[in-house]
């Protein structure tokens, strides 16, 4: 009887063992099923957000694209404008400094024949009374 319960324990021990066995074993490989499930998981994720980040992207460019091109020649037709309105000023500046000029000089020239003709009497007069003491 001895014989007997310690053969029966021996094939208990050894069927424990066993299914111990095929469980620490299916539990591995469950988690390596796992991990590789969970991998590929993970990299069809990142591979659809990707897509669809790139999507929207480009939908937003594609719908702003044509407002930013808008504004931009509007800003570009607003700087040529204020750059022309800004020539003009300068050109009706220049011609009103060349007319300012022009008087000045008229003005100038007038007061010179006016001095010449004071002068003109003096020197003639100084002229004929040095000539004459000498």
């Amino acid at each position: 009887m001895i014989g007997t319960t310690m053969l029966g324990a021996v094939i208990g021990a050894g069927a424990i063992a066993g299914v111990a066995w095929v469980a620490v074993n299916l539990g591995f490989k469950a988690m390596r099923t796992g991990k590789t499930n969970l991998l590929t998981w993970l990299r069809e994720t990142v591979a659809t957000v990707r897509t669809a980040a790139t999507r929207m992207l480009e939908a937003a460019m594609a719908t702003t694209r044509p407002e930013i091109v808008l504004r931009r020649r509007k800003h570009l037709q607003d700087r040529i404008t204020e750059l022309q309105q800004r020539i003009d000023e300068a050109t009706r500046s220049a011609q009103a400094d060349a007319a300012t000029r022009t008087a000045s000089i008229d003005r100038l020239e007038k007061n010179l024949r006016i001095t010449r003709a004071r002068i003109t009497p003096i020197e003639t007069a100084l002229t004929a009374t040095t000539a004459g003491a000498a």
